[in-house]
């Protein structure tokens, strides 16, 4: 599991760079509102329903079940743009949907590492604690983001042509670096990684296409890694005692969890009913339950 768990660092980084690159900040600005909105409030209300689910479902005490509550909260960078390239949606609608995708990510995380931390050490750590966590990774990641993102659009913008075979492996080492900067502070290297992204691929530069395919290339294969370690981890025979609560969870999750949590986040931002819906049927879930449901294997949480 611990293995696994640092490869799914690796696979998420790369998977949230290349959703930032993806991202124009023209459009996310547009939409920077109901995305905050749904990355926050937003995994919190799904993180608790799910709890109070996965609780009721399974022998788990509640620190337990809404440490698994929030390991499922947050959706699919990958998943959602795959989705919406296929798609000719209202674009805010989109735009929302990509913008949630990618900075819902390092809330769950927080989330998951303060709970993690809280039932390894109920005597020392409380909800004070977790809700300072939450609030370092958030604004440590955005700090570290948003100053290599400056960095990163002023050197990508000035790139000379006789080094632009290079520009991926420099993109690549934009990325390494944000992350390790942010993680090594107690920042979110996801947020960071994400925010850099999304600073390279809203800067006009003759190589944008290039970076494009080759971190969707990168994104993919890492997708595609991430789903194998996870068979690996999963035992057919242990799967009878746990599929059917399991699949009320799921059931839970799309139905009532999803929905309630978009509606709450979204109620005074102008969304219609039909957008409101729509919004809360496209949480789709992907690579990141998979690389935080390692992060609870690896550790010392009992009931795993």
């Amino acid at each position: 599991a611990d293995l696994t768990r640092r490869i799914g660092v690796i696979g998420l980084g790369l998977i949230l760079y290349e959703g930032g690159l993806q991202t124009s900040w023209r459009r996310l600005r547009e939409v920077a509102v109901p995305a905050a909105a749904l990355s926050t409030i937003g995994v919190v209300v799904t993180a608790a329903i799910a709890g109070v689910g996965a609780h009721v479902l399974f022998d788990l005490s509640w620190l337990e079940a809404f440490l698994l509550g929030a390991v499922v909260a947050s959706t699919d960078a990958a998943a959602v743009f795959a989705t919406l390239r296929m798609t000719q949606i209202r674009r805010r609608i989109a735009r929302t949907l990509e913008a949630e995708s990618g900075g819902n990510d390092p809330m769950a995380i927080a989330l998951t590492l303060g709970l993690i931390a809280w039932i390894e050490r109920p005597g020392h750590y409380g909800a004070g604690n977790l809700v300072l966590l939450v609030v370092e990774q958030i604004g440590l990641g955005l700090l570290v983001g948003g100053v290599l993102g400056v960095a990163a659009s002023w050197i990508f913008a000035r790139i000379p042509p006789t080094v632009g075979a290079f520009a991926p492996v420099a993109s690549l080492a934009a990325a390494a670096i944000s992350f390790g900067a942010a993680d090594v502070i107690g920042g979110s290297g996801f947020l960071a990684v994400y925010l850099v992204g999304l600073a390279v691929g809203s800067t006009p530069s003759r190589y944008r296409r290039q970076l494009a395919a080759f971190h969707e290339g990168l994104a993919f294969a890492a997708q595609v890694g991430l789903f194998v370690v996870l068979g690996l981890l999963v035992f057919p025979h242990e799967l009878p005692g746990v599929v059917l609560p399991g699949l009320a969870l799921a059931l839970l999750l799309i139905l009532i969890a999803r929905p309630a949590a978009v509606f709450a986040s979204t109620a005074m931002l102008g969304f219609s009913a039909k957008e409101r819906v729509l919004v809360g049927w496209a949480g789709l879930r992907g690579a990141v339950p998979i690389v935080l449901a390692t992060f609870a294997l690896s550790s010392n949480v009992p009931h795993k």
